[in-house]
């Protein structure tokens, strides 16, 4: 049996896009290149391939966080508890997970290296998650902002389509209900008496001509009254 959280786990995963991905390394490129650069005269020589990995972990998991946050905002949950829970778990997450995978890979930080006291170095942990904090709610903050902006053209376009739908469901009405007051029997039977007018050269065939053509337009207004029966053209 699907459970809406099955349906939630499902949404997540298809809002993930290669272009998602590729956006959040970027950023994790340019913020780990900047770490090293500040770092660089005392960090050791791996601390490159340290900042990189830890700043790529840090963008995917809030990318991640954010999609799953706007999926459940869409499900009916407050934005604002969705997207600070999500922020903090991602922090949470990539403080825990780069200090597990660096001690695994022997990739140390300016800090967190030998002959540098143990206490000390599990302040890295701490300063990654505030890292992730502060710069994973600038970019949860911008999607957020465009979300919000898609939102609302999406809405103002389903309004005007709606508007657009309904004038012309009017028109068509008010076209058929112009043609249902039309009696075309004595449409014709004018008609034919304008055609005899013509024949014989009388000069009221112009006018009662433009008697027939001004009722006609006056049809295919909502209400107006069509030909009735013995109401001759004239």
């Amino acid at each position: 049996m699907i459970t809406d959280r099955d349906n939630w786990l499902r949404s997540v995963l298809h809002a993930v896009s290669w272009r998602g991905c590729l956006v959040s390394v970027t950023l994790g490129l340019l913020v780990g290149l900047l770490r090293w650069l500040q770092n660089a005269r005392h960090a050791p020589t791996n601390f490159l391939y340290s900042s990189l990995m830890i700043c790529n972990l840090g963008a995917l998991s809030v990318m991640l966080a954010t999609l799953a946050a706007e999926q459940a905002v869409r499900r009916g949950a407050p934005p604002l508890r969705c997207y600070c829970a999500a922020l903090t778990i991602a922090s949470l997450f990539t403080a825990g997970a780069q200090y597990l995978l660096r001690d695994a890979l022997h990739l140390y930080t300016a800090v967190s290296q030998p002959g540098v006291p143990l206490r000390i170095q599990h302040t890295q942990i701490i300063f990654v998650f505030f890292d992730v904090l502060s710069f994973g709610g600038l970019a949860m903050f911008a999607y957020r902002n465009k979300c919000t902006a898609q939102r609302i053209l999406e809405e103002v376009r389903l309004t005007e389509l709606r508007r657009i739908e309904s004038e012309r469901h009017l028109t068509e009405t008010s076209l058929a209900a112009a043609r249902a007051m039309v009696d075309p029997e004595i449409l014709l039977e004018d008609l034919g008496r304008v055609r005899d007018l013509y024949l014989r050269a009388i000069p009221d065939a112009e006018r009662e001509l433009e008697a027939i053509i001004q009722k006609l337009n006056h049809a295919v207004r909502p209400g107006a009254p069509m030909f009735a029966s013995g109401d001759p053209a004239s």
